[in-house]
C-alpha cells in the first residue's frame, strides 16, 4: 500500500503482539514473515513488551498535545520461534517502507555482519526512513548489528541518572541512552522490563512523537534525539 500522508506509521519488526485492549487504536493490522503462531501465554512477549515501551516514548514525544497522527504496524519475523534470521529481518524492513513506515524500529541484534541486511538498511534509509535499533545487553564494546550500521540510530540502555546501565552495551557505535527499564500491563498484570529492547522502542516513540509534532526530516529527527539522550561517555 502506498504510504499515507496523514499518518505517521512506525514499523515493530518483532514477535507477535499480543491482543493489547487498552491500546489496540495505535496497531495497525500485524504482517506475519515468518510461520506458525505464537502460543498464548501468561506473561507479555516481547512484541507486546517493545509496543508499550513505544507508546511510553510516544507520549513522552508529543509532550503536551492531547492527540497524535501516529499508529504502530507489527510485523512478525519469529511466529513460533524463539529465534529469527537476517534474511526475515531484512524481508520486514523492505514490508515495512512498501507500507508507508517512516520509523522502524528492531529491538534486535547479532554480532554477525550482513552485507544483505546493510544494503536493505541503506535503501531505506536513502528514501527517508529513520531506523532505530538496540545495543545489545552483553556487556561489551563490540559492534552489534544493525545497530552498528552508521544509517542506524544505536540505542543502548541507561539508568534513571542517565548513566549507562550496568548490562548493557557501550561500543564507539552508540548514538543513544534511551531508559532501560519499563513496566508493561497484561492481563492486569504488571511486568518489569529491562534491557537494551525497551531502551530502543523507547526511541522509536519519541522519534514519532517529533515528527508529528514539530514536523522535522528524519535527520533532524535523529540529530535532535542524539542531543538530547547521547551519552556524554560511550
Amino acid at each position: 500500500s502506498a504510504p499515507d500522508g496523514s499518518r505517521t506509521i512506525v514499523a515493530l519488526i518483532d514477535t507477535p503482539i499480543q491482543t493489547d485492549g487498552p491500546y489496540s487504536g495505535f496497531l495497525l493490522d500485524s504482517i506475519s514473515i515468518a510461520t506458525g503462531i505464537a502460543p498464548d501465554s501468561s506473561v507479555p512477549s516481547h512484541g507486546t513488551s517493545m509496543f508499550q515501551s513505544l507508546l511510553r516514548g510516544l507520549n513522552a514525544g508529543v509532550g503536551s498535545q492531547t492527540e497524535t497522527s501516529v499508529v504502530v504496524l507489527p510485523i512478525d519475523i519469529y511466529g513460533n520461534s524463539d529465534a529469527t534470521s537476517t534474511f526475515h529481518v531484512a524481508n520486514g524492513i523492505v514490508t515495512a517502507v512498501n507500507e508507508g513506515a517512516s520509523i522502524i524500529n528492531l529491538s534486535l541484534g547479532s554480532t554477525a555482519d550482513s552485507p544483505l541486511l546493510h544494503d536493505v538498511i541503506q535503501q531505506a534509509t536513502a528514501r527517508g526512513v529513520t531506523i532505530i535499533a538496540s545495543a545489545g545487553n552483553e556487556p561489551t564494546t563490540h559492534n552489534v548489528y544493525p545497530a552498528a550500521y552508521q544509517e542506524v540510530l544505536a540505542v543502548t540502555a541507561g539508568t534513571r541518572s542517565g548513566q549507562i546501565a550496568d548490562y548493557a552495551n557501550r561500543g564507539d557505535f552508540v548514538d543513544v541512552i534511551g531508559p532501560g527499564t519499563t513496566i508493561v500491563n497484561y492481563n492486569d498484570e504488571n511486568f518489569r522490563i529491562t534491557g537494551t529492547s525497551p531502551a530502543s522502542a523507547f526511541i522509536a516513540g519519541v522519534a514519532a512523537g517529533l515528527a508529528t509534532t514539530t514536523g522535522a526530516n528524519p535527520k533532524a529527527i535523529q540529530a535532535g534525539l542524539t542531543l538530547q539522550y547521547g551519552p556524554d561517555q560511550k
